[in-house]
């Protein structure tokens, strides 16, 4: 399995690097990335950083999706973050402040969806100040195949079901839920005093198993 995913990796770099070589500045779709071993993926990652290529969302995106494929939740996280403050990926709502926009994460599976909305209840959680309503986009499946919704169904059983949050419909907007203040406010806490004195912390809740899913085009 080590001699095929090196054969894998060395095949994608010969045809990486028979292309025209990208500015360094400009963001790169490696989409190979998401086919590799999740080690041998990042590995290859740091690689492309290293050199001065900024692979784009959708190759971060199959990579992230691997990674949770595989239960590396603490990688997949990393990775996404990694991604946003890369501006590779910016899931907020350039207009609407405290709505999590999932339409821009674009063609992503369930399981990266809701590890944005983990992401997303984290930052509240690590905030400076008590978080008001977070609204959701996850659209109402109008781009799926059938025309069902996949993202919502999975967001609200993440976010009811295993973290016991309190969620509602935004009424007259079916592809928008709203996860009520008074619930968030449970996981937020103000910075405490920790052992001797050498270190602050604060409760943090358990995460849930982000898993990975079908895939659906926000919308």
């Amino acid at each position: 399995a080590r001699a095929a995913a090196a054969a894998a990796v060395a095949a994608a770099v010969a045809a990486a690097s028979a292309a025209p070589p990208a500015a360094a500045e400009e963001p790169t779709s490696e989409k190979w990335l998401g086919i590799l071993h999740w080690e041998a993926a990042l590995d290859e990652l740091d690689g492309l950083v290293a050199r001065g290529r900024r692979p784009d969302w959708l190759a971060l995106c199959g990579l992230v999706d691997s990674l949770l494929e595989v239960e590396r939740l603490a990688e997949a996280l990393a990775l996404y973050r990694e991604a946003q403050e890369a501006g590779a990926v910016e899931p907020w709502h350039v207009r609407e402040p405290d709505v999590l926009d999932l339409h821009r994460l674009g063609f992503c599976s369930t399981g990266v969806a809701t590890l944005a909305v983990q992401d997303a209840l984290l930052q509240l959680a690590l905030g400076g100040r008590p978080p008001g309503d977070l609204v959701v986009v996850t659209g109402r499946g109008a781009h799926s195949p059938d025309g069902r919704a996949l993202l919502k169904p999975a967001v609200e059983a993440m976010v009811s079901d295993e973290l016991r949050l309190e969620a509602s419909d935004v009424p007259n907007n079916p592809g928008r839920m709203r996860i009520l203040a008074g619930s968030l406010r449970c996981l937020w806490a103000p910075p405490v005093f920790v052992g001797d004195g050498a270190s602050w912390g604060r409760r943090i809740w358990p995460l849930p198993r982000a898993s990975a899913g079908p895939r659906e085009p926000s919308g």
